[in-house]
């Protein structure tokens, strides 16, 4: 995994953290020259403070229309349920933008399976793709970093680890709700651009052993698997950086 320091940004707090984020995030959008710009989001408090700093801030400077979204991975739990990431970014974001309802696809969770669930938000992903039977890229990929070094629901340990056939595997997560899809890593490492966001000091010993040894941490941890095929930007909170203990 490349981690280049000149790609990683510090900031004091999250909501600064968000703010520059958003403002990246609208200025790649507003600059796209493609007719979709196609945004993979993640879950978590963190990104969800960026959807409403998006949804409030920008909601008129994004030209949504050209906006076609994408969920990296979801809660196996029904879309209105408070853990889903769904719901989470229905509220935070979509309730308050106008994006056409045909370029919004999150991950379904009705069929009662995650593996057939799985399968067929990859033929979404795959209807979607600019060439038939070519990974589906992303113009930007957001991820967060678990405390445990996971990243979507690409938890340590498990076979989904290892996937390089499907887009979309189900996968199991140690703490409720435990059912989970994620995309898998051929389909977040085709990303043109990745914008990993970390924040709270729990993060600081994965991040050191990610920045000191990429390829070590690797074996251990699922986030130092991310190697992009385009650009990867970190964005990380003064409490989850590691110099931030020795000060």
């Amino acid at each position: 995994m490349a981690t280049p320091t000149s790609n990683l940004r510090i900031f004091p707090a999250p909501d600064q953290l968000c703010r520059a984020a958003a403002a990246q995030i609208a200025l790649m959008i507003s600059g796209h020259q493609g007719q979709r710009f196609r945004l993979a989001l993640s879950g978590g408090r963190t990104p969800e403070l960026l959807y409403r700093i998006l949804a409030t801030e920008y909601a008129a400077a994004i030209p949504w229309g050209k906006v076609e979204l994408f969920w990296g991975d979801e809660r196996y739990v029904p879309h209105d349920h408070p853990a889903s990431n769904a719901a989470m970014v229905q509220r935070s974001l979509l309730d308050h933008i106008n994006i056409p309802a045909n370029q919004v696809h999150p991950i379904p969770t009705g069929a009662g399976n995650p593996a057939s669930d799985a399968a067929a938000y990859q033929q979404t992903l795959q209807a979607c793709a600019e060439t038939e039977g070519e990974l589906l890229r992303f113009d930007l990929l957001l991820l967060g970093m678990g405390d445990d070094g996971h990243t979507a629901s690409l938890f340590p340990g498990g076979d989904w680890l290892a996937e390089r056939a499907a887009w979309a595997v189900a996968s199991r997560a140690p703490v409720p709700p435990h059912g989970r899809i994620t995309l898998t890593f051929p389909m977040l490492n085709a990303a043109h651009h990745t914008m990993i966001l970390v924040t709270g000091e729990a993060k600081q010993q994965v991040l050191q052993k990610i920045f000191a040894n990429p390829t070590a941490a690797a074996s251990r941890y699922p986030i130092a698997m991310i190697d992009p095929q385009g650009e990867v930007h970190w964005l990380v909170d003064s409490a989850a950086w590691p110099e931030a203990a020795h000060r």
